[in-house]
């Protein structure tokens, strides 16, 4: 390896870009350019060797780029002492070694590995895959998990073709949510697979895990709102012993492994593209997904009129429900403030709250005879004196959004109290500091519930999954009985009162 390698390879696993090493070296970015392609050689004054060597050693927060830097460099101090006075020497003394070592498979796959920042971006140029026709390649542990998942999602790309990839896994999923690096490096793959007209069907196992699902929802978001994204679940009672994990391109790619239940440790991961193990490993997912069924309804802005229809069905069902939002809730909102929206607004906002004026009285009959319960955070007065408080009906997208007046916001917190005061099973939990920003939680019953992911476009999800469905109303009642236990209704009344009478002194 010479130094251009050596340079390249801790730029690309520290997802650097030139111009910010030339920044904090004090160097011009032509010339880390030409260090990278070899046109100029190691620099003859060291100190600039120490500054990049400083630079990098505060690059490696997480477990597995201490790991591919030890692959890289082979020195134990990495593994006794990992703080940055020591790496920054480790990272000296590789850099000015002779240039001897022999490339070994985890530095062909560091060369190969894109930055975060190429992953995202959709103009970079053709990859090619580090894995060889006919090959059985086997990786070990966590670490070799997340390596056989890149060369994996490097060979997709570099097929450079429409194809459909078939995903299962019921494994514990520790190798892939322990390392924040690596999940958001995961998304970029994942948004560049899908930008590349890439379809995926994923099989799920019933969700343990609410905080689980909604990372899911995360990474997987660029295929659910592109349409690309099939999920589908295993509905039928699993055995507590075995676990595995496939992810299969029809004659081209697979991977797999097998697990016990509770391992947590990955032990070994086959990636093969021998037509014949290809073949093998896409029957066997056939033959389970014979036994699936669809996961969740997934809905974008381009079938708008299919969410509202949905949340119609969901909205008329007379039972218990919860409602967790970042803001104050459509169903609270007085009529003629959704009627003056409407008149103002956008197509798209005229259907919705058409849709929400036509479901009123659903809305008070389900007050009327069942607990219903609004989470939600108070925006700060500041935000609505300046007018930046989104109405609900029109956070679709960037195009349909209008704001409160603070008369307008007053108006929505007195018929909070109106209800509050009207119906003894309508309840309000206030919360202090947001959860799960950009998500709304909507569970209705012990078997119905809706996620809504707010986005440029919203993308909402419709669970029918049961045991998701239940966890979320679990989590929604969870949060219920513990704010409930803190603050009275008569309490909650008077804070909104207060709010009402604050912004009130505030505008006069």
């Amino acid at each position: 390896m010479d130094f251009a390698y050596k340079l390249s390879a801790l730029l690309s696993l520290t997802a650097t870009k030139n111009v910010t090493l030339a920044h904090a070296i004090h160097i011009d970015t032509a010339q880390i350019s030409r260090y990278r392609s070899g046109k100029r050689q190691k620099p003859v004054n060291n100190y600039l060797v120490q500054d990049m060597a400083k630079f990098f050693a505060g690059c490696f927060g997480s477990e597995y780029r201490l790991s591919a830097l030890y692959e890289l460099t082979s020195d134990r101090r990495i593994l006794s002492m990992a703080n940055e006075t020591t790496l920054s020497v480790v990272i000296y003394d590789w850099l000015i070694s002779p240039d001897t070592t022999v490339m070994g498979a985890n530095d062909r796959y560091i060369t190969q590995s894109n930055t975060l920042n190429e992953l995202i971006n959709p103009s970079r140029g053709d990859i090619i895959s580090v894995i060889k026709d006919n090959s059985l390649l086997s990786y070990f542990d966590k670490e070799g998990r997340r390596q056989a998942v890149c060369n994996l999602a490097t060979h997709i790309l570099a097929l450079n073709q429409a194809c459909t990839i078939r995903i299962f896994t019921d494994e514990c999923q520790d190798w892939l949510t322990e390392d924040s690096t690596f999940d958001t490096i995961l998304a970029g793959y994942i948004e560049r697979i899908v930008n590349s007209a890439c379809k995926i069907q994923r099989i799920r196992p019933p969700e343990q895990s609410i905080d689980s699902a909604f990372r899911s929802i995360e990474r997987w978001l660029p295929a659910y709102v592109n349409g690309a994204l099939r999920l589908y679940y295993y509905p039928h009672t699993r055995d507590n012993l075995h676990r595995r994990t496939l992810i299969v391109v029809p004659g081209h790619i697979a991977l797999f492994a097998n697990s016990t239940y509770g391992q947590a440790n990955a032990p070994v991961t086959i990636l093969s593209t021998n037509k014949t193990m290809v073949q093998y490993v896409d029957d066997y997912y056939s033959n389970i997904i014979k036994q699936c069924r669809p996961m969740t309804g997934i809905y974008t802005l381009d079938n708008s009129h299919i969410p509202l229809e949905r949340l119609e069905s969901i909205v008329q069902i007379c039972d218990v429900s919860i409602n967790k939002s970042n803001r104050l809730s459509i169903h609270t909102m007085p009529t003629r403030l959704l009627e003056s929206i409407m008149q103002r607004g956008t197509s798209r906002t005229r259907k919705t709250c058409s849709s929400y004026l036509r479901n009123v009285p659903y809305w008070r009959t389900t007050m009327e005879n069942y607990p219903v319960t609004d989470i939600m955070c108070l925006p700060t007065l500041d935000s609505i004196l300046r007018g930046k408080e989104i109405l609900p009906p029109t956070n679709t997208s960037v195009a349909d959004c209008q704001y409160y007046t603070a008369d307008e916001y007053c108006s929505h917190l007195e018929n909070i109290i109106h209800c509050l005061i009207t119906y003894p099973l309508y309840n309000v939990v206030i919360m202090d500091t947001s959860i799960y920003d950009n998500l709304t939680l909507y569970a209705k019953g012990d078997n119905h519930a809706v996620v809504i992911k707010e986005t440029e476009s919203n993308t909402i999800f419709e669970v029918a999954e049961y045991c998701l469905a239940t966890n979320i109303n679990e989590y929604l009642r969870h949060i219920v009985r513990i704010k409930s236990g803190l603050t009275t209704r008569e309490q909650t009344i008077q804070r909104l009162e207060q709010e009402i009478q604050q912004l009130k002194s505030a505008i006069h």
